[in-house]
């Protein structure tokens, strides 16, 4: 009997982990970056009993992107704070204190950089937990949530360039050899 009861509890403890398992990922439309700025999306997933809010936190290498602002939807977050620097991303709070909650699955915030010379071929983000966590709405059950990363790639300069400097190279030859008859 004392078997049957330590299953019964074992199983009763993996389903409600389970229940409580959430996820924090990064998403851009493109993770290759050409131009001067990158936008990347902070989605969450997994929240099944839904969430009144919570708090992350980025890292990101300053020599590589300079942060320029962070853009939280509203609704359905009403309750917002950013504790940044354009060298760094220590916490974003968000909290829906109006009536009901978020979720099951939602986009938390939109966080935008400037590329530095010291980006290089690419450079890393990584989603962390920062101080509160995640709550189910009874704000006394936190969620276990996985943070996730994203790896960001400079393209390289396009071959093209190198074939339009030849073919712009040919036409000023071309009229100059016009010109000279």
């Amino acid at each position: 009997m004392k078997i049957l009861s330590a299953v019964i509890l074992l199983s009763a403890l993996v389903v409600g982990s389970q229940a409580s398992a959430a996820s924090l990922s990064l998403f851009t439309s493109t993770p290759q970056v050409s131009g001067p700025t990158v936008t990347v999306t902070v989605q969450a997933a997994g929240f099944t009993n839904l969430t009144s809010g919570g708090d992350f936190s980025l890292a990101f290498d300053a020599a590589a992107l300079s942060l320029v602002g962070v853009d939280v939807p509203n609704p359905p977050f009403d309750t917002i704070t950013v504790d940044s620097s354009p060298s760094a991303l220590n916490r974003v709070d968000v909290f829906k204190s109006s009536t009901g909650y978020v979720g099951p699955s939602f986009d938390v915030a939109t966080i935008t950089f400037n590329i530095l010379p010291g980006f290089g071929t690419g450079t890393a983000l990584q989603l962390q937990s920062s101080f509160v966590g995640w709550f189910e709405p009874d704000a006394t059950t936190a969620y276990d949530v996985t943070y996730g990363g994203l790896q960001l790639t400079a393209v390289p300069a396009p071959g093209a360039l190198w074939l339009l400097a030849t073919g712009v190279g040919a036409l000023v030859a071309r009229r100059q050899l016009r010109g000279a008859r």
